[in-house]
């Protein structure tokens, strides 16, 4: 997973930063870092943002991306 999609993640659900951090249960500002590509997606955060927002939502939004960078 890469800052792009991490970044669409939040945005589709209308989530600010600091509310992103708060359900996934990490720092602002790493969530800032992830979304910048500074930072790495570590699994456990992985594992939070599906059970958050389900597979199915994330992967919707992969497909969404990969068809606009065609």
């Amino acid at each position: 997973m890469n800052g792009e999609l991490f970044r669409t993640v939040r945005k589709v659900n209308g989530l600010t930063q600091h509310e992103m951090a708060k359900r996934l249960r990490v720092s602002r500002s790493l969530v800032s870092k992830i979304e910048v590509d500074s930072r790495r997606v570590k699994p456990y955060i992985v594992t939070r943002l599906y059970i958050e927002f389900g597979e199915g939502n994330i992967a919707q939004i992969k497909r969404v991306i990969s068809d606009q960078a065609k």
